[in-house]
């Protein structure tokens, strides 16, 4: 991949790519939630494959860059994938139209639109630039990853969600980050439509929020982490029949967050024991805790497998304190992050 064309890609030519490969991932999604009822309600299961591709997706990038895969292998393999997807399109092309996938109104469209158009600005904000999107763009310019030990100590937080810039940056989409913004906008629509009809209220419900539409101008991807929480209230609120393999669903639902930050933990623990509270009497205790801990491994483990082989840190920077000879500016960086951000701070 040429750094160089990348990083100076037409505008709207990066916009068309990323919308084309969101599009396709979103009918491949809604075909395989056709094929695979993990959840009774039709809509929630349909967000479940929505955001789940996009889970094993960046997990299964940040391993193969964790495992030291040449960039170029990496984007024709992710090209071959999605060549199949659109082969697999084809050929169930007809399910597309038979199926009722009609889950939006003419208004919902509408705005999907506006949202997109407003993603063809150029991401702005400092976060983004640094490690966000400036991360990934320093792994294809290396043509590897690389372990820093200068002072870009944001280096070191890239996760899942920077694994999904990097999957848009393959197909050559330099705002891939802000497009996938408006997946996790729709998701929250058709969410808030499970609960009321009035698609007014809904609309003043989520743009009441000034941080959501800040969101779209940049890389940072916590709509999709929001997507993942209030999937689990609904399927609790709604009183959904809970079918076997839907606590399958619930526990990637939980543990996927915590590939992108270390403090989702503080959501995602309470939510799994609520779980187990709620379910006591569907749930095998054993089985639950043997596939939360295999999900673990598979989804988000590889960003804490990734800090331990190249930092001896899995929560890099916050277990630097504990090394024999720590770095000084990392520790202060690390109870800058825990002050700023109240992670692990439980004295304030």
């Amino acid at each position: 991949m040429n750094f160089s064309e990348l990083i100076n890609i037409n505008p709207v030519l990066s916009s068309f790519f990323g919308i084309s490969v969101l599009i396709i991932n979103y009918f491949f999604s809604f075909l395989l939630s056709n094929k695979f009822n993990l959840i009774n309600n039709k809509k929630i299961n349909f967000i479940f494959f929505n955001t789940s591709f996009y889970f094993l997706i960046s997990s299964l990038l940040l391993f193969l860059i964790l495992f030291k895969v040449e960039i170029f292998i990496i984007k024709y393999l992710f090209y071959f994938i999605f060549l199949c997807q659109i082969l697999f399109l084809i050929s169930n092309y007809k399910n597309i139209f038979i199926k009722n996938i009609n889950f939006f109104s003419k208004l919902d469209y509408f705005l999907i639109l506006i949202l997109f158009l407003y993603t063809f600005s150029q991401i702005s904000d400092a976060d983004s630039l640094d490690y966000h999107l400036g991360g990934v763009l320093e792994i294809i310019r290396s043509n590897n990853f690389e372990s820093r030990v200068d002072d870009w100590y944001h280096f070191r937080l890239i996760g899942l969600g920077e694994m999904i810039n990097f999957y848009g940056l393959l197909f050559y989409s330099l705002n891939f980050g802000q497009i996938f913004q408006v997946l996790a906008i729709s998701n929250l629509i058709l969410i808030l439509s499970l609960f009321n009809k009035d698609k007014k209220l809904n609309y003043l419900i989520i743009f009441s929020f000034p941080i959501i539409i800040s969101l779209i101008l940049s890389a940072k991807h916590m709509l999709i982490i929001t997507n993942c929480y209030l999937l689990i209230f609904s399927l609790i609120l709604l009183k959904e029949k809970i079918l076997p393999k839907t606590f399958l669903a619930i526990l990637i639902l939980l543990l996927a967050p915590l590939g992108f930050k270390y403090t989702y933990l503080i959501y995602s623990l309470p939510l799994w024991l609520l779980v187990i509270l709620n379910y006591k009497n569907e749930i095998n205790i054993k089985s639950f805790i043997l596939f939360s801990f295999i999900i673990f491994i598979l989804i988000p483990g590889s960003y804490y497998l990734k800090n331990f082989i190249h930092y001896g840190d899995p929560i890099s920077p916050f277990f630097e304190f504990l090394k024999n000879n720590p770095n000084k500016d990392l520790i202060f960086f690390a109870t800058d992050l825990r002050h700023s951000e109240k992670i692990f701070n439980f004295y304030e």
